[in-house]
Parts: structure tokens; sequence; C-alpha cells
């Protein structure tokens, strides 16, 4: 249980902590994105960074806390009211980035979008030092919005370390999956998928299903694709571990990590340029 209550108030969240809180319930965290605070009001609260000394959260006052960065709150003498605003990808130009951080500042502090707009164009200009990466196409074959968060997504896990969150099910499928349970027309194809993204979320002991073990179930299937072929099931075994790391860089809306690496795993040949399966010794 969150030791304060909240409330969304547009794009933001309005947060109260109080006065009654447990001190030893407010404790050193860190969140994904950048966040911008802005006080409401409070007396005697404190806001105490990784590293550095408590500053005061006095009414009017506008935080930046950086992603991924500890830091705690320190209870008052009355209660505190806040205004969160995540400082994600502000300008839809595919990077979290200070630009992102300033709109997200002038949010907090009132501006809408329209104002900050007119006011600071040059923060809605993509850097044109920048090149943007090259997404598969087969892979922006959903709807405006998922397509939206999968090229967002693409960029995020292309880079090393990857956040968590790019071993889960993605934005972008949850985003496809909304989209095609809102149609008048069931798509079983669908019901099957997202009953097994649920299994497969649910077996899932580690972050990253390359670097596990491959559990029985998953062993008994490639076992099958194997002995049908003519592979070595080593052979196979990397193939699909191949599939789940080609899966983080990009693929079809509402597949799973470990649907796309079965489905590589089915399909590769000797003959393909990108397999590595190979050919057993062993007497039928």
């Amino acid at each position: 249980m969150y030791p304060f209550r909240q409330a969304k108030v547009g794009n933001l969240l309005l947060r109260e902590f109080k006065e009654s809180t447990d001190p030893a319930d407010l404790i050193w965290h860190r969140d994904e994105s950048d966040r911008i605070i802005k006080v409401i009001k409070g007396e005697g609260w404190q806001l105490q960074l990784e590293d550095s000394l408590p500053i005061p959260l006095v009414e009017g006052a506008i935080v930046h806390i950086p992603a991924g960065e500890y830091h705690r709150v320190i209870r008052g003498n009355s209660s505190l009211y806040i205004l969160i605003h995540e400082a994600k990808d502000q300008n839809d130009d595919g990077e979290n980035d200070g630009k992102d951080v300033r709109i997200a500042r002038m949010k907090a502090g009132g501006m809408s979008d329209e104002e900050i707009k007119k006011e600071h164009p040059d923060l809605y200009e993509a850097d044109k030092k920048k090149k943007k990466k090259k997404v598969n196409p087969a892979y922006l074959k959903g709807t405006r919005k998922s397509n939206k968060s999968m090229k967002r997504e693409i960029n995020k896990c292309a880079k090393e370390p990857r956040p968590k969150s790019c071993y889960d099910y993605w934005d972008a499928d949850k985003k496809y999956d909304q989209a095609k349970k809102e149609s008048d027309v069931p798509d079983l194809e669908l019901v099957e998928q997202y009953v097994a993204a649920v299994i497969d979320e649910a077996k899932k002991k580690k972050k990253s299903g390359s670097s596990k073990k491959l559990s029985k179930a998953t062993k008994e299937k490639l076992n099958k694709i194997a002995d049908k072929k003519g592979y070595t099931r080593g052979s196979v075994y990397t193939e699909y571990r191949k599939g789940l790391a080609a899966w983080l860089t990009g693929h079809r809306q509402g597949v799973t990590q470990h649907q796309w690496a079965m489905a590589r795993a089915d399909e590769a040949t000797p003959s393909k340029a990108w397999a590595s399966v190979k050919k057993s010794k062993a007497k039928k």
C-alpha cells in the first residue's frame, strides 16, 4: 500500500501525503521516467535525491527528478499536495531527452501544449543530427497509436542496458490488442495470442528470456521441430534463443517474444543465411 493518495488531473497526477504518514513508509525509491513535480501546498516537507542534501518543498517549487535516480520524501508538519508530470516523449521525436524535460517543466507550471509550441517551437523540431532508426514496415501494420508506440519501443530497446520493460509484452502490443478487442469482428487468432502471452508472462522468472534455461515444455516443442526436420536439437535451441533476442529489435504487433522465437526456429533451414540450424548425423 502506498503512503499517498492520488488522482489524475488532465495529463498530471495530483498526489496527497497526509501529515500522519509513517516516516518508515517514505522509503528510498526510483522511477522509470523523468518526473517534474510542482508543490501545491505543504509545510516542512523535504525531498532528498541520492548523494544530495534534502531540499525544502515550498509552495510553488518545481523540481526535476531524473529517471533511475534514488530519492525519498521527508515528512513535514502538514499534509503535502504535489502535481506530477512524467517527462516522457513530450514532442513525439522518438527520444526522451532534455527537450522533453523542459516541456514537462512548463506543463507542470500550467502551460498548455499550444502555448509551449507557440513560444518555444524549437523544442518540437527534430534534431537534424540524429538519424532515425529505420523500422521494418512489417512491424507497423497495427493502429496509428500502436505503430507510434512500436517505433518508440524499438528505439528504446535497441540500446544497452535495456530497461526491464523491454522484456515484457510491449505497450505497442497491448494497444494493438485493445484495438482488436474494440472491433466488432472477433479475432480468434488474437485470443490465442493473448492467452499465450499470459501463460508466457506467468512462466517468466527472469527479465531476459534468452539468458535462462529453456523450460521442459519449450524443449519438447523444439525437439519435435528438430526431429521432424532432421536437425540437431542444440542448433534448434540456438535458433530459438536468437529469436528471443530478435524480438527485442522489433516484431509484428500482437506476437509475444516466445511465439516469435518459436516461429523462427520452425522456419529456419540451413540454406537461409540468417539461420544456424544444422543437419543431424544420427541414424533414423
